[in-house]
This record gives C-alpha cells, structure tokens and sequence, in this order.
C-alpha cells in the first residue's frame, strides 16, 4: 500500500486496530483483501472472492454513509482509513478489466472504470479536506503527508518530456468546437493539466526511493486537475484522452504492484484505439513506454 517504511506500519497495525473498533473500516480491509485473493488465485475461485469483496464492501459502504452524517473526534481515523481504501478498490477494480480476474458482468471499458475510481477519489478528497484542518491529531495523517511535502528540485531533463511538448502542441492545435471561445477555454484547461501532468513526471523521477509514497504523488494529478478537464474527459475529448494516455505512463512504471498491474498498459492501449490514426502520433510515447510498440 505504501513504499515508505513509517507508512507500511500504519497500514499493517494502526489500521486494522482500527478496523477492529469500526466495523465499517473492518468491511472495507475485508473487501480489499478478497480483491487480493481474487488476484493471487486465478480461475474459477477468483470469482468467489471477486463476490466476497463486493459483499464486504457494500455493506461497509452503508455504514461508512451513516459515519459521515456525523464526523467527530472519535470516528474521524476510521472515517479517514476507509476513504483511503474506497478509491484503491475501485482503481483495483479497474485494473482487473485488463489482466486481473474475469469481472462478472462486465460492461465498462477500462477508460470508463478507471474515471469511476478517479471520481471516488475526487469526491473522496473533497468532502475530507475541511475536516483535516479540524482533528489534525489523527493517527494516520502521516498518510496524507505526500499532499503537504516539499517537492524535491525538478529536473532539466526526464523521460516523457518530448512527447509531453508534443502534447501540448497538438492539444492547443486540435479542437471538436466551432466557437473560438470554447476552443480557446478548452485549449487553457489542457495546457494546465499538461502543466500539472509535467510537474507530475519531473518530481517522481526516482520510482525505487522510500522517502514518500510515490504512487501516492501520482495520484495528485488525478485530484488537481480541473473540474473542467475531468468533465472533458468523461465525456471523451480526444486531448484530454491523449494527456490521460501520458499519466497512463506513470501507473504503468508501478507495475509490480498487485493493484495496479495492467492498468497503466491498458488506459494507454484503449486510447489509441478510441483514437485512432489522427492521434497516433502523440500517443507513440506512452504506447512506447508501456512496451505496445517498438
């Protein structure tokens, strides 16, 4: 769950002392270890834990509900454990969709299960971030510190830093809207994305050290982005697909770890199709970088 030593001991202790005081934290661990069941045993008992983490999580899901009517000083850990595992299972889930376990009743594309997870943690996030200036003597804020830590000194240089120019370029090129206004909007929202995006790549350079939990500041882009962008996205613009494609790349660099296996290669593969031919140059770097062409 985490790379930095300080951090693996919450998760391994803390949080599921937790769990054993909050039966709707307990129901949300309980799920997110089915879900590793369902990966660690391929076949026909991969759906049975796929059943198992669905169960846990929806019962968990109603008691986690009733938990936010009411944040105090006593459910707050709790309320806080569970919201960090929400997304995780979802972004599990969506990673499924390309090499885990078969999903029964599979409708979604990756695309579309991977912006379900991105929109529980931004909702997530939202609705947490005015209590944490409130109880700021929670146990597990340690876990929020990859929000609030100094960034190390960017880089001159980086892989990806081309083809993130190149990016650019395009995207304030092409445009789906006949108004000059619109486009120009448009063309402001995804310059900051890349923006963001290309601080993103510059600061998470060194994916082996242990000093912050550096998923965890790849996940960043994914709650800083705009409203603006995230809804151009959902409802499919070609360059805010194609910037996906790039922080694509960096899920794919974590892809030794068992919730995120495939997702990255996936994301990346689905765009260029939905993209086709038009884009293919734009995206050649992160199809590249997850090993879909030479």
């Amino acid at each position: 769950m985490s790379n930095v030593p300080s951090e693996q001991k919450i998760w391994q202790t803390t949080i599921v002392t937790l769990g054993l005081q909050h039966k709707f934290l307990l129901r949300g661990i309980l799920a997110l270890s089915a879900l590793h069941l369902a990966y660690l045993k391929p076949g026909p008992a991969s759906i049975d834990y796929m059943v198992k983490a669905s169960t846990h999580q929806n019962i968990g899901l109603s008691n986690f509900r009733k938990a936010l009517q009411k944040i105090n000083a006593e459910t707050f850990d709790a309320i806080l454990a569970f919201s960090c595992l929400l997304p995780i299972h979802s972004i599990t889930i969506a990673a499924f969709f390309t090499s885990g376990p078969t999903i029964p009743e599979q409708e979604q594309d990756v695309i579309a299960a991977f912006l379900g997870a991105l929109s529980l943690l931004r909702s997530v996030n939202s609705l947490l971030l005015p209590s944490l200036d409130i109880y700021t003597s929670s146990t597990i804020t340690p876990l929020l510190q990859v929000t609030t830590q100094k960034l190390p000194e960017q880089p001159m240089t980086y892989p990806g830093l081309e083809s993130l120019q190149r990016l650019e370029i395009a995207c304030s090129v092409f445009s789906t809207s006949t108004s000059l206004s619109t486009a120009y909007a448009e063309r402001e929202v995804f310059i900051e994305a890349i923006a963001l995006l290309r601080s993103t790549f510059a600061t998470t350079v060194d994916t082996e050290s242990t000093d912050r939990f550096t998923i965890g500041a790849e996940l960043i882009w994914t709650i800083t982005i705009s409203d603006e962008y995230f809804g151009l996205l959902g409802r499919g613009h070609p360059s805010a697909l194609a910037i996906l494609a790039h922080f694509a790349v960096l899920l794919h660099r974590h892809d030794n770890v068992w919730w995120l296996q495939g997702l990255g290669k996936g994301v990346i593969e689905r765009v260029a199709e939905v993209l086709g031919a038009e884009w293919a140059e734009v995206v050649r770097w992160p199809r590249i970088a997850a090993g879909l062409t030479t």
